[in-house]
C-alpha cells in the first residue's frame, strides 16, 4: 500500500523550490543518447543541509523509467503485475481494513486517487451500507 505517494508530496520542500512546478515531464529533461536526462532549475541554489534531500530525491527518481516514445498510462500498484482485478482490489481492500480503526480506513480510502464514485461506493462497503440482500432485509 505505502510507497506510491506522489513525489511533490514526498518532497514538498524540494518541490517548493522547483521552478516550473506545473511542467510536464517531458520539459523537465532530455534524452542523452540512450538515458533520460534530468535538467531541473530551481529557484535558488541549494543550502547545505538541503544537499541530502536533493540526493534522497535524486535517488529516487532512478526508480522510474523515462520512456519518451511510449504514451503515459495508469498503472494499478497494489497488484503484483500492476493490472487491475476485482480479487487484487478486494485484497487490497481487506489489507486496509485489517488492523485499522475505522479512522484510518477512511483516511486511506479518500487519500487513493480514484473518481467520487468508487470512493464513494468503498466506503459503502466499508461501512456495510451497500443494498445487499442482508442490508435490504434490515429495512423497517
Amino acid at each position: 500500500m505505502g510507497g506510491h505517494e506522489p513525489l511533490a508530496e514526498k518532497f514538498l520542500h524540494l518541490f517548493v523550490l522547483f521552478e516550473k512546478q506545473n511542467c510536464k515531464v517531458a520539459k523537465m529533461g532530455f534524452m542523452g543518447g540512450s538515458s533520460w536526462e534530468w535538467a531541473f532549475v530551481w529557484r535558488r541554489n541549494f543550502q547545505d543541509w538541503e544537499v541530502e534531500l536533493v540526493s534522497a530525491f535524486l535517488a529516487e527518481l532512478n526508480n522510474y523509467s523515462i520512456r519518451p516514445s511510449e504514451k503515459d498510462r495508469w498503472m494499478w500498484v497494489a497488484g503484483s503485475d500492476n493490472r487491475y482485478t476485482v480479487s487484487g482490489a478486494y485484497a487490497w481492500l481487506y489489507e486496509a481494513v485489517v488492523g485499522s480503526s475505522e479512522e484510518e480506513i477512511f483516511k486511506r480510502v479518500w487519500k487513493v486517487k480514484v473518481s467520487n464514485k468508487v470512493g464513494h461506493l468503498v466506503w459503502r462497503l466499508v461501512r456495510d451500507r451497500l443494498p445487499s440482500g442482508r442490508n435490504l432485509g434490515k429495512l423497517p
